[in-house]
C-alpha cells in the first residue's frame, strides 16, 4: 500500500537545504538488508546523488508498524546542526522519512526497484570504498 497524502498532518517538512555532510546507520531487515552496518559516511562528492532519496518531500500517512526502518540517516547542516531522519521500507514507492517516527514524509525520488532499496544499495556501496 502506497502512501497516502496526510489531511491531518500538521508537522512542517524538516529543512535540509543547507546539508554539507552526511552519515547513516544501516539496520538488518529480514528480505531487505542481511548486514547492519554502524556508521558509514557519505562520500562528499555523492552527496548531491544520495540526498534525492532521503528528503521529505510529501506529508504521508504510514504507520512505523506497517513498514520497517531500514536506516537512520544523520544530515548535518552547514550551521553545524543535525538532522536525523529514520529511512523506512514502503514498497515500490519513494522511501518514507520521519524524524519522529509519528509523522512520516515521502522521499523526493524513487527508482527501480524502490526507494529505500536504493538507500540500502548506496550505502552498502559507501561502506565498501571506504
Amino acid at each position: 500500500m502506497a502512501c497516502q497524502p496526510s489531511r491531518t498532518a500538521k508537522t512542517a517538512l524538516p529543512d535540509c537545504r543547507q546539508t554539507v555532510s552526511a552519515s547513516a546507520e544501516l539496520y538488518e531487515v529480514h528480505d531487505l538488508n542481511p548486514l547492519a552496518i554502524e556508521e558509514i559516511r557519505v562520500p562528499q562528492e555523492e552527496l548531491r546523488s544520495f540526498l534525492p532519496y532521503v528528503l521529505p518531500q510529501t506529508v504521508c500517512e504510514v504507520g512505523a508498524k506497517r513498514f520497517p526502518k531500514v536506516a537512520e540517516v544523520r544530515l548535518t547542516q552547514n550551521d553545524g546542526s543535525e538532522v536525523k531522519l529514520g529511512v523506512y521500507w514502503t514498497g515500490h514507492n519513494p522511501a518514507a522519512v520521519s524524524v519522529d517516527g509519528v509523522v512520516f514524509f515521502y522521499a523526493k525520488v524513487s527508482e527501480f526497484p524502490d526507494g529505500a532499496i536504493q538507500v540500502i544499495r548506496f550505502l552498502h556501496d559507501y561502506n565498501r570504498r571506504g
